[in-house]
């Protein structure tokens, strides 16, 4: 407790000398998930200010490179009003604290769920076709998404949270082959890459009150399009309902400049959404597992449950190892659910 009101201290006191806040101002800390930030709302009589601190340098650099060309870009990100890379210290725009998820978790009926899915959509799709204009030097800032990236950073990732949740039993001979087919498909999917997020889901979207704005932007890179629609709309952490979720996916297709081909639309959907969740799987099992968040625990049967939908919709000859792989897993975990 005494390291927190400390590093909050001195992070008003930074605040206070580059931003000539008020006197009055008090630092509230905030939670801040899965990332190692940290985050204290600074606020007085004439306003309020988020103040972040990053212990990596290299994503610091990353995190203010891209969210200063995304700014000047017209992306729909909280203002950066000050930093210091040597201190780690970024002062932000207070955007308050209702996130996309809560939602969920508010019990919004499927109407309101439907609207501001579509809304968070739209902006979705302008900030693909934002990008498609050009970010420069921006998108050589993290490694372009393709089949060898998603080798390493989706399947790779899934393979260990496995191993961590004690499901490296279930992997079977021919089962790389077979993953590198899947990683090549996910990879190389017949779309022109653009800046994407990769970590579009709904806690990485504030419903602000000038509009939904996006956070956490520091892993953007070029991509695939359809990668950051099926985080959005395949995201463990709500249950959205087929209608919200179709309604989602209409929404962006009506809303882009440059819509993805209709041909094979649902099969690449489904690929991108497939790897997406051996991401968000691998990581959940990481932070519950040794990062000790055991709140993560309760998202890796939902993302195993999408994904054994998603190889349906695939088709069961397309990866039938990987689909066997799944629904082990999935079936083992369901027979002896995650203790947090």
């Amino acid at each position: 407790m005494g390291v927190g009101m400390e590093a909050g201290r001195r992070a008003l006191s930074w605040a206070r000398e580059r931003l000539g806040v008020g006197g009055d101002w008090l630092a509230e800390p905030l939670a801040s998930d899965a990332s190692p930030r940290r985050y204290w709302r600074l606020a007085g009589k004439s306003g309020s200010v988020l103040v972040m601190a990053g212990p990596d340098l290299a994503e610091n650099i990353r995190w203010l490179r891209l969210g200063q060309k995304l700014l000047a870009n017209g992306h729909p990100l909280p203002r950066i009003f000050a930093h210091d890379l040597g201190l780690g210290l970024f002062a932000l725009e207070d955007l308050g604290s209702d996130r996309l998820d809560g939602l969920g978790r508010a019990g919004a009926d499927a109407g309101r769920l439907l609207s501001a899915y579509r809304h968070v959509a739209a902006v979705l799709a302008d900030w693909h076709d934002r990008a498609r204009a050009g970010v420069g030097e921006a998108c050589r800032l993290n490694q372009p998404y393709g089949p060898g990236f998603a080798r390493r950073h989706e399947w790779d990732y899934f393979v260990s949270g496995l191993g961590l949740m004690g499901l490296s039993g279930f992997l079977s001979p021919g089962l790389s082959a077979e993953a590198g087919r899947l990683c090549q498909a996910a990879g190389s999917p017949g779309q022109a890459p653009v800046l994407i997020h990769r970590d579009f889901q709904s806690r990485n979207v504030m419903l602000a009150r000038g509009g939904p704005r996006v956070i956490d932007w520091q892993g953007a890179r070029l991509g695939p399009p359809l990668y950051d629609l099926a985080s959005l709309v395949l995201d463990p952490y709500v249950d959205l309902g087929q209608e919200v979720r179709d309604g989602c996916v209409g929404a962006y297709l009506e809303a882009s400049r440059s819509p993805a081909g209709r041909r094979g639309f649902g099969r690449r959907l489904a690929v991108a959404g497939l790897v997406r969740l051996m991401q968000a799987t691998g990581a959940y099992a990481r932070l519950w597992k040794v990062l000790g968040r055991p709140s993560y625990a309760a998202y890796v049967l939902p993302a195993l449950s999408r994904m054994s939908g998603l190889l349906g919709t695939i088709g069961p000859k397309a990866f039938p190892l990987v689909s066997g792989l799944v629904n082990q897993a999935h079936a083992a975990l369901a027979e002896a659910p995650c203790q947090p």
